[in-house]
């Protein structure tokens, strides 16, 4: 603690003391990988096969929530 604001915080079913810079990180990493899924769902099948994927192949990770890396 010294000095430092702490926070508890649950992420994934465990509890963490974290800073305050430490949870505007995690938050920021959480809005950063639902707008990266939200990307990869939106793009037209073309795309994918441009980087040699399918539908199929990136339906798994569309599906996760942004909090599961």
């Amino acid at each position: 603690m010294r000095g430092t604001l702490m926070t508890l915080t649950n992420v994934a079913g465990r509890l963490l003391w974290t800073t305050p810079a430490r949870l505007i990180d995690v938050l920021l990493s959480w809005q950063e990988r639902a707008t990266m899924r939200r990307h990869l769902a939106e793009m037209p099948d073309y795309m994918l096969r441009d980087v040699g994927l399918t539908r199929l192949d990136v339906a798994p990770e569309v599906r996760k929530p942004f909090w599961r890396a």
